[in-house]
């Protein structure tokens, strides 16, 4: 998690964050390649600064029930950085046609 927001924050985009993490050998929890719609999600996930969503459980596969997170895994700083990042990439291209169609 913080590797790919290190890699984010660096510059690259989406697709260049998922190129990286695949070229390293890195692979999802589930062994998968990383896709760009991934990285976006993991980067858009509030959790990752210790915001709980509700009903969401510490440790599910080994204690269930037994407690909410805590404690951040990514910085406040670092996660506004990335927010600001997000944001500003989001913007649509101005657009390149202003005359009419003829229909």
């Amino acid at each position: 998690m913080r590797r790919i927001i290190e890699l984010y924050t660096t510059g690259k985009g989406l697709w260049g964050v998922a190129s990286q993490l695949n070229q390293e050998g890195l692979r999802t929890k589930l062994g998968n390649l990383f896709s760009p719609q991934g990285i976006a999600k993991i980067l858009d996930n509030p959790v990752y600064i210790g915001k709980i969503r509700y009903d969401v459980q510490q440790d599910w596969g080994r204690k269930r029930r037994k407690g909410t997170n805590k404690e951040p895994i990514v910085p406040e700083e670092l996660w506004g950085k990335v927010r600001t990042l997000r944001e500003a990439k989001a913007s649509k291209p101005p657009r390149t046609f202003y005359g009419e169609y003829p229909l």
